[in-house]
């Protein structure tokens, strides 16, 4: 109940069952002294014996959390707390098989090692843990049991396992099956880390598709929490996009960090030019070396959809104040689009910060494709077919713009996969990386009825701002300004259950293309309200 799955499944953890200081122990047993903290189901032997708690507290948590996933069913079954206290002590988890589920033994093992009652013989940590746990599984996972040369017991585990994209950027989450940026990894790292008065800005800048948001977020960002740079382990890091109120959008990325979140930030962001700066300051611990890395992503918002100049021009004022001043324990990332950089110059210090604080972001080269394609594959045990992998990387290599479509074309493919291979012929059947997108897009356009199709053609005009002089730029629109929708061809009866009727069809059209990833989810940072973007 506390894990929280978002639209791309990934977990989060929304509430622990302990919090210690681990380094200092005087303020440890400030509450519920003298008693069990953690949920019976769930505790580990040693806060049950009240013995000092280190982090393999938590891996046992996880390794029963792991066993009721798999069975659908806790290991120990209590049920009163005694019970539960004594079965937590004494006795090991019970063999997988007996609750009906078919998986290696060895899945058993990294289970066992898990919840041993010594927290000296579990695993050091969650990433031992987690490569253990695919190795063990992975037999059954991508069908190379002797029993069936397909796996079908997994034949529909889907996006679960799709280590692909889409059309969405990679995130932080995805860094694992994030590769071919390494040197520009490293480019970014250097630039950051080498003293100067402008070493806290960066901008990142490319053609759209060129896949520089994925490389700020699974890229850049992981190494930086990795201790990419001194000290950065300790940094807190947020991201945020400008949206048409870019201060509402930061404050709401700032209180995601706070310490002690103020109750006016807005008020404190948008307070003359040394706004920021001070809400930054505000919201990070009083130790005076904590850091806090923004990135920016699509910071040309910041120019398309802000209507207020006098609001853009505030919040470019009190970045830039907030990178220059000497003290400052900001550091700012932006992406941009490439057809967008002639934006920024239009303010002096903006652009001068721009002038010699970007990198551009090339297309990859066949050595950085061929890793793209095939080490997130190879992760999972699996192989593409001989002549595959030169085939895609002939299709894109040079092009342009082209990642999107690449990572597309590669989940779909994926979703066609062989037993534990990708082939040739799946490939083709697509339509190769070019023809995969339209071919789904134009599947789901031509299973709607007229109206339907002309429902759809007012969806998507509504989710892009024309450009003027350059590319068209998506538009995140609230939902409820897609259910006002009307067709050009049809009057609308404005009697309730017609209008709910339609209102009903246009939300089933949206999920529609949602459910193969040409739309993307989200929610306004000042109201929650739903949003929908291309």
């Amino acid at each position: 109940a506390n894990i929280l799955l978002d639209e791309d499944e990934n977990g989060y953890l929304a509430d622990f069952g302990i919090a210690k200081n681990l380094g200092s122990p005087d303020l440890d047993g400030q509450t519920a002294v003298g008693g069990i903290v953690g949920s019976h189901a769930y505790i580990s032997p040693e806060q049950i014996l009240s013995v000092p708690i280190r982090p393999q507290a938590d891996i046992y948590c996880l390794g029963i959390m792991l066993y009721e996933m798999l069975t659908g069913n806790k290991p120990f079954q209590g049920p009163t707390p005694v019970e539960f206290v004594m079965q937590h002590i004494n006795d090991p988890l019970p063999l997988l098989a007996t609750q009906g589920v078919e998986l290696p033994v060895a899945v058993d093992k990294v289970l066992n090692r898990a919840t041993a009652k010594k927290s000296s013989e579990r695993f050091a940590d969650v990433p031992e843990l987690l490569p253990a746990l695919r190795q063990a599984i992975a037999p059954a996972l991508v069908g190379k049991t002797a029993v069936s040369p397909t796996p079908e017991p997994f034949a529909n585990l889907g996006d679960l396992d799709n280590p692909f994209r889409g059309l969405r950027a990679f995130t932080e989450a995805d860094a694992d099956n994030f590769f071919g940026r390494d040197s520009l990894v490293q480019e970014m790292l250097t630039n950051l880390g080498v003293p100067s008065d402008l070493s806290r800005f960066l901008a990142v800048v490319g053609p759209s598709g060129s896949g520089k948001s994925s490389v700020v977020k699974a890229g850049l960002l992981p190494t930086v929490r990795r201790g990419g740079l001194p000290g950065s382990e300790n940094w807190f890091m947020v991201e945020m996009t400008p949206s048409s109120h870019p201060f509402e959008e930061l404050e709401a990325a700032l209180l995601r960090v706070a310490i002690n979140p103020p109750d006016a930030l807005l008020g404190q962001l948008q307070d003359g030019n040394r706004g920021i700066l001070r809400a930054v300051r505000r919201v990070l611990p009083d130790d005076g070396q904590t850091e806090l890395l923004l990135v920016v992503d699509q910071f040309e918002e910041l120019f398309t959809l802000v209507a207020d100049e006098e609001e853009r021009e505030a919040f470019i004022e009190g970045l830039v104040t907030a990178v220059l001043d000497p003290k400052s324990r900001l550091r700012v990332v932006v992406t941009l689009r490439a057809d967008f950089t002639d934006r920024p110059l239009q303010y002096a210090d903006l652009g001068e910060l721009m002038r010699q604080r970007t990198l551009f972001v090339l297309t990859l080269s066949p050595d950085e494709l061929e890793d793209a394609i095939s080490r997130p594959i190879s992760n999972l045990g699996m192989s593409l077919e001989p002549g595959l992998l030169a085939t895609i990387v002939q299709e894109v290599a040079g092009e342009p713009g082209m990642l999107p479509l690449l990572q597309y074309g590669l989940t779909e493919l994926f979703e066609r996969r062989m037993g534990n291979r990708l082939t040739l012929a799946a490939y083709q059947e697509l339509g190769g990386v070019t023809g995969a997108l339209a071919r789904r897009a134009d599947e789901i356009y031509d299973q709607l009825d007229e109206v339907g199709q002309e429902t759809a053609r007012q969806l998507f005009l509504r989710l892009v701002t024309l450009g003027e002089g350059v590319e068209d730029t998506r538009r995140r629109v609230l939902q409820t300004e897609l259910a006002s929708i009307q067709s050009t061809n049809r009057p609308i009866n404005k009697s309730t259950n017609e209008k709910l009727t339609i209102v009903n069809r246009q939300l089933s059209i949206v999920n529609l293309f949602g459910k193969y990833r040409l739309l993307t989810f989200d929610h306004d940072p000042a109201t929650r309200t739903p949003t929908v973007e291309v």
